[in-house]
């Protein structure tokens, strides 16, 4: 550090040494403490990616991870660099899917970057507002998806040193020796610096970003390893986009803290294939979405309930053997909740609630319209029942006033789908004179040859 003005208010004593850094040199970090433990310990798979037929260990997830971060730091600018040296805050967007968003992700946490995820989708316009909101110094990117990536180029206004750095050739590098790696004799990490920013559209308004510290990151995975028991051994089927919360820290890094194996499948849906997959058993959690568990249920009742019984059989014993089904981003209906319970034979989908957004953004004066006697109002309404709370929907949209009352679209919807003869329903509010609103519904039905035997 000769010659480098120390800070007072980040001093550490390891700035009077050089620098500990080098092409294998990790983070003194828990994260990579942990990832290299397995490196060295672990003969079991850490990530499969059916899009690009990949089944790599801890030791190759490892070394694919060194080989990013390397080329992260040759790539970025000396300005943008000493930056991160003094602890400012460095942001990288990833534009990636499957093993190569994990082995991104993993290359900016090691580098002590912020790792921005987005969709593999995103459109320009999208982009360059996260680019800007963000203030990203690189887009980190698949070799697919470096024409969408270079799209934001021209109408960025960004940082000066601004980057594209693409993984092409990153991937499946000749495996290192676990034991010639060393951990830094430098600073550690600092863990309350932000580790993740991951972009919600929330309510209103164009998306925001929300950010997570490198503490938190492990902290969530440790405490999903102990309420799900993930270990070496565990392994869970990940169809959401790791740019979604639950599509990162439930179902990805947790899973690979704990030594267990994330499975990913190719970006587009496909239920045969999913319910293919399932059948070869090997699962201990599959997390969805409503719109998957209905897909895979319309699957199994208009395709796999015709096979012979011992061929049926053979689908609804390998999904009855995961252990735990997880649904968020919206309600899950009534009737598909059921159905699939029955179909699983007793097992039951556990729904998660919550809000991105938590956090203290705000100064104490300004909370006032979003926090009511110590309770954050997300907007949504409920009724509670004993000791059960009944989601109606979010207030702005999905409460209908018609006549005078007040009437949950969510609930509409529910009673339209008990009906057999209808796959589908949507429920809306039409402006009306004389009631204020009528309540108009657009359903998909079913194959009459589902209904009738339903």
């Amino acid at each position: 550090m000769t010659g480098e003005k120390l800070d007072p208010a980040t001093f550490d004593r390891t700035d009077l040494t050089t620098r500990h850094e080098g092409p294998l040199v990790l983070p003194h970090d828990v994260l990579f403490h942990r990832l290299h433990f397995l490196a060295l310990n672990s003969k079991t798979s850490a990530v499969k990616d059916a899009s690009r037929r990949l089944d790599v260990d801890y030791r190759q997830l490892l070394t694919d991870v060194v080989a990013a971060r390397n080329r992260i730091r040759s790539t970025i600018g000396q300005k943008t660099l000493q930056s991160m040296y003094h602890e400012e805050e460095i942001s990288f967007v990833v534009i990636a899917h499957g093993y190569e968003f994990v082995v991104a992700f993993l290359a900016v946490l090691a580098l002590g970057g912020i790792a921005v995820p987005t969709s593999i989708h995103i459109t320009t316009e999208e982009l360059n507002h996260m680019l800007r909101t963000s203030r990203a110094s690189a887009i980190i990117c698949s070799s697919d998806h470096v024409a969408r990536a270079s799209s934001a180029l021209p109408a960025r206004t960004m940082e000066e040193e601004y980057v594209l750095i693409s993984m092409d050739g990153l991937i499946n590098q000749t495996p290192i020796d676990p034991h010639t790696m060393t951990f830094s004799s430098g600073k550690t990490p600092d863990p309350n610096k932000p580790g993740l920013i991951v972009f919600t559209s929330g309510s209103t308004g164009p998306p925001k970003g929300a950010a997570l510290r490198r503490y938190n990151l492990f902290v969530l995975s440790i405490l999903h390893c102990w309420s799900k028991n993930i270990q070496p051994g565990y392994a869970t089927l990940n169809m959401l986009p790791t740019h979604h919360v639950t599509g990162l820290l439930v179902n990805v890094l947790p899973v690979l803290v704990g030594g267990g194996c994330v499975e990913f499948t190719d970006p587009k849906f496909d239920a045969a294939r999913i319910w293919d997959r399932i059948r070869l058993g090997g699962m201990n959690m599959l997390s969805a979405v409503p719109t998957i568990y209905v897909r895979l249920l319309q699957h199994w009742e208009t395709v796999l309930v015709k096979l012979k019984p011992e061929m049926r059989e053979s689908y609804q014993a390998a999904i009855s053997s995961i252990e735990q089904f997880h649904c968020g981003s919206a309600a899950l209906p009534v009737h598909i909740s059921k159905k699939w319970t029955k179909l699983c034979r007793g097992r039951q989908i556990a729904e998660r609630y919550g809000g991105t957004e938590f956090g203290n953004p705000f100064a104490h004066e300004s909370t006032g319209s979003m926090v009511t006697d110590g309770f954050f109002k997300t907007g949504d309404v409920a009724e509670k029942h004993d000791r059960n709370y009944y989601i109606k929907g979010r207030k702005s949209i999905d409460i209908l006033k018609s006549g005078g009352y007040k009437i949950s679209a969510l609930d509409v919807e529910r009673q339209i789908l008990e009906h057999p003869k209808i796959a589908e329903a949507i429920v809306v509010g039409v402006d009306d004179a004389e009631y204020g609103q009528r309540i108009a519904a657009a359903v998909v039905l079913r194959e009459v040859g589902i209904w009738q035997n339903a």
